[in-house]
């Protein structure tokens, strides 16, 4: 089994991930670890149509997909995992996973958070939980398909600090 892209997108699988991500990294199988995805049936409805026929996909709560991931169920898959909060991914690495790289694609507005880029908002919590994923050594790509510059994590935690009148 290998992880080839390891994504953050409040949408979770669309169209940026199945013509953008799929693609560039070659994944054979799609992993939505998600509990709110796990047990919505028309919301996983909607992504097994959206997904090509020869692509695995598994939508499972965040637990199942760490212990199917530990457990090495997928041995012959070039996997992506697609997450769609930062906490979810938080829960994973304290359950045991390891990424050297997490894709942070897009996290929708919602009440109480900051644009701090087009395609990301964020809160106090979310700035907790990419301290705690730069602190496993994971190196955090910022951006929404593959063609585009990366932006700097540590600037958008520092324009997220400006913006509220903290530092980083």
């Amino acid at each position: 089994m290998s992880i080839v892209l390891t994504r953050i997108d409040s949408r979770l699988v669309h169209g940026q991930v199945l013509a953008g991500w799929l693609p560039f990294t070659n994944a054979t199988m799609i992993i939505v670890a998600d509990n709110i995805a796990a047990s919505n049936y028309f919301q996983k409805k909607v992504m097994e149509i959206a997904v090509p026929p020869e692509i695995i996909l598994k939508i499972e709560k965040v637990e199942d997909a760490v212990s199917d991931l530990q457990e090495n169920r997928y041995e012959d898959e070039k996997i992506m995992i697609i997450f769609s909060r930062l906490n979810d991914v938080v829960e994973a690495v304290r359950k045991g996973l390891v990424f050297s790289s997490i894709n942070l694609g897009n996290l929708n507005y919602t009440t109480g958070k900051r644009q701090v880029t087009p395609s990301i908002a964020l809160d106090d919590n979310d700035i907790a939980d990419l301290k705690t994923l730069l602190e496993t050594g994971a190196h955090i790509d910022v951006r929404t398909v593959p063609r585009d510059q990366p932006a700097r994590i540590e600037t958008i935690i520092t324009g997220y600090h400006k913006y509220c009148g903290r530092h980083f």
